[in-house]
């Protein structure tokens, strides 16, 4: 009896194991660089332009990229909104009191403006992570009152599409009913005022201690961000990555199927699938895979120095983990770095698709730098899959092009029998996206567009026009 008492309490010691926030770590490390807002709802330089069309109803998924205040400025010109259907704009924080404060460099009108007009929503990120200030207020009716006001007056102001709520490092006992009821009178107060926003919650990637509520939460919004990393970090005594998909007892395949299994099976468009675009990093014992880390030494490559240190040192794979890594010695010490490429997002973007969730995520936008690999990802991986599904649209669709072949220059025209959201894409013969020719509400009618590909060899392309009905394909070919 000692034996199965000593099993049970060593299972739930596991369990309470603390939480580590990448958003929180990255917060405190990073925030200080961006400079204050110009001031909540500061004059706008320019119009907010609305959402002019919803892409993730057009594309059937979901891509939601959380963008931290500090890579705002670099990060924006890098954006490909093509593979993104939100950007969450990281952090609104939150005073015990409800006030709400902008993130640094706001009002972002300029990306607000890009993304609406791409048909990619925004998102307000609300975010705390003192639990003595989250129980203030998840317990104060004045608070709640106060942060609904400020948060709504926020969305009226820059147009905004939703709101995430990004609390961490509550008290065990506020993350059952307290949080439930929060969310819940957050959705409906927000749906009230704006029917088409959405509200969603940054969820934990494993239920320590079995406190959260997930089934709940997940019933109390729109959808559930799982926040798919962390599994290894700072307090790791021996190396490996961040999101594990298999491998040790708590890894990615776990949380979906797991973790948020009953959500999975019952309410799969109620969950997105965070990914990291962040690596661990430690020195270590040798160049073995789990090696024994050095006391004091991690830190947290983004995938824009992870990766070229990758292609400099030699990429290694590690099979239980279904993750890279990278080993080598510097100055007579081991060192390791781990982090995602398309071969480990593979596995997880697969994973979303195969139990039809609503989409993907990532933290975090900008930590690709310029770097075209996780974009290149998205494509393959995830708006592939999508289009694959899709039903072939009727014959009163057309889509075609003149001349085919072409030499220089061809017209591709598209005919729709009824007003409709549309997207025109050329593809290459391996699925690979070559350019966006159309993408927005168009009516009823013969529509044409122009495609000149002077810096494209010759060979076949295709052309897909998707809408919600259903998508149609036209061969090009290409002639030089």
């Amino acid at each position: 009896m000692k034996v199965i008492s000593l099993i049970l309490a060593l299972a739930a010691l596991l369990r309470a194991q603390p939480v580590h926030s990448p958003h929180a770590a990255d917060q405190a490390a990073y925030g200080d660089a961006a400079p204050p807002a110009l001031g909540k709802l500061a004059a706008p330089e320019e119009a907010i332009l609305p959402l002019q069309f919803d892409k993730a109803a057009l594309a059937g998924k979901v891509v939601f990229g959380y963008l931290p205040d500090w890579e705002y400025p670099t990060a924006k010109a890098n954006l490909r909104y093509e593979y993104l259907t939100h950007v969450a704009c990281f952090d609104f924080m939150v005073d015990p009191d409800g006030t709400i404060h902008s993130p640094g460099y706001w009002p972002w009108t300029d990306l607000i403006n890009e993304a609406h007009g791409q048909g990619v929503r925004t998102i307000v990120t609300l975010v705390n992570f003192d639990r003595d200030h989250i129980r203030t207020i998840l317990e104060t009716p004045a608070s709640r009152n106060k942060l609904y006001g400020d948060l709504i007056a926020e969305m009226n102001a820059r147009s905004m599409d939703g709101v995430n709520v990004d609390f961490e490092n509550l008290y065990d006992a506020d993350k059952g009913a307290k949080l439930v009821g929060f969310l819940e009178e957050l959705t409906d107060t927000i749906h009230a005022v704006f029917p088409e926003a959405e509200v969603s919650f940054a969820g934990p990637a494993v239920n320590w201690g079995d406190d959260w509520d997930l089934d709940g939460i997940a019933a109390a919004c729109d959808y559930v961000f799982i926040m798919g990393y962390a599994f290894y970090g700072s307090w790791s005594s021996t190396t490996g990555p961040t999101a594990p998909f298999r491998g040790g007892s708590n890894n990615i395949f776990a949380t979906v199927v797991e973790e948020y299994g009953s959500v999975t099976a019952t309410a799969p468009e109620k969950l997105v699938l965070g990914v990291p675009y962040y690596g661990t990093k430690w020195e270590c014992a040798s160049d073995q895979p789990h090696a024994a880390t050095v006391s004091g030494t991690y830190s947290s490559p983004r995938f824009r120095t992870a990766r070229p240190l990758a292609l400099e040192k030699g990429e290694r794979w590690a099979s239980d983990n279904y993750v890279p890594y990278v080993a080598y010695q510097e100055g007579g010490a081991w060192y390791q770095a781990w982090y995602d490429n398309d071969s480990s997002l593979y596995y997880k973007y697969g994973l979303a698709d195969h139990y039809n969730l609503r989409g993907v995520g990532m933290w975090a936008l900008g930590y690709d730098g310029t770097r075209d690999e996780l974009w290149d990802a998205l494509d393959r991986h995830v708006f592939a899959l999508a289009d694959d599904r899709r039903p072939e649209l009727p014959e009163d669709y057309a889509l075609g092009a003149y001349p085919n072949p072409f030499n220089a220059a061809t017209q591709v025209y598209f005919r729709l029998p009824e007003r409709s959201v549309v997207s025109l894409v050329v593809y290459n013969i391996v699925g690979k996206r070559i350019a966006t020719l159309a993408e927005g509400e168009y009516a009823e009618g013969l529509h044409t567009v122009v495609f000149e590909p002077s810096d494209l060899s010759s060979g076949a392309y295709f052309a897909r026009l998707t809408t919600r009905k259903g998508e149609r394909t036209a061969n090009l070919l290409l002639l030089k």
